[in-house]
């Protein structure tokens, strides 16, 4: 063999013997009987101008959902979910906000069935909870089912569970996830999240995965007949900017262990309130940090 084909030969083989970037696989590990929690805090802060009047706003929501494994069996798992606690808090107000109505969503239990990727195919309960907040009042129950919409209740869930790669990934591979929050009588936010995995980091003597996360929103307004009340929302755009997260996830353990997502919304609403139009200014920074813990953290 020359020298040149043999040099040839090297570089060929050398090709082909060098490992291929590192790959990792992330998922949730479901056993049978386990237990956790997943702690939500959401922190609004929020500005409303109108007629040259400036509101602001300093808004905590605060929901504690305990989950039991039923079943974990195939490509199938079903959960129980229970809301442990659901509190809202305003800076400017002196008490948690509709205490009674917290009071009686806190023990409603759900029955989550989760297929292939973590995708919520069944969610059961949302009735039950409905009835016994609004009993048979229809009107009730409307108001009610706008101020709680079933899709925001299962995405308390799904924002933790549905949003990893469906594949084994190595640094900088990317994903997307499109996911919808509702936002009560203003309407919804329609987000396509990337999601970027950006290797393993040491966090409090911790080897966790982190993924980093961007998206694009979409706004859109509210049915006329979706909230009956004092106001409606006749037209808005609302455009949201520095949207960005990241999450930790412990591949070893097969879960979640925190994340945060920020973003700023900001925008025009204009409001029919008893036959008179309201413009509004709106401003509005999101804070939304996620803990997945063993224990209950609102038991004291």
């Amino acid at each position: 063999m020359s020298r040149r084909c043999a040099l040839s030969f090297m570089v060929l083989l050398s090709a082909v013997v060098v490992p291929a970037r590192a790959q990792v696989t992330l998922g949730w590990k479901f056993k049978q009987g386990a237990t956790f929690t997943i702690d939500t805090v959401s922190h609004y802060k929020q500005t409303l101008v109108a007629w040259e009047r400036e509101i602001k706003q300093d808004i905590e929501q605060r929901t504690v959902l305990r989950f039991t494994v039923k079943q974990a069996t195939g490509e199938q798992v079903v959960l129980e979910e229970r809301i442990e606690s659901l509190t809202i808090k305003d800076a400017g107000a002196s008490a948690t906000a509709e205490p009674k109505a917290m009071e009686q969503v806190q023990g409603a239990v759900f029955a989550v069935t989760l297929g292939p990727g973590n995708k919520i195919v069944n969610f059961d309960g949302y009735d039950r909870l409905i009835k016994r907040l609004a009993g048979d009042d229809p009107k009730v129950r409307q108001t009610i089912q706008a101020a709680f919409p079933e899709e925001a209740i299962k995405n308390s869930a799904g924002a933790a569970l549905d949003f990893l790669p469906d594949r084994p990934v190595s640094k900088g591979d990317t994903w997307q996830r499109e996911t919808k929050d509702a936002l009560g009588p203003l309407g919804s936010l329609s987000r396509i999240n990337h999601y970027s995995y950006e290797g393993t980091e040491t966090v409090d003597g911790r080897s966790l995965e982190k993924v980093g996360l961007t998206a694009r929103v979409t706004y859109t307004p509210p049915d006329d007949k979706a909230f009956p009340g004092s106001f409606v929302v006749k037209s808005g755009k609302l455009e949201a900017e520095n949207v960005k997260g990241t999450l930790f996830f412990d591949a070893a353990a097969g879960r979640l262990v925190r994340s945060e997502l920020q973003m700023t919304l900001k925008g025009e609403l204009s409001l029919d309130a008893s036959g008179t139009t309201l413009a509004y200014q709106v401003r509005q920074q999101l804070t939304v940090t996620t803990r997945v813990l063993d224990n209950n953290p609102a038991e004291k």
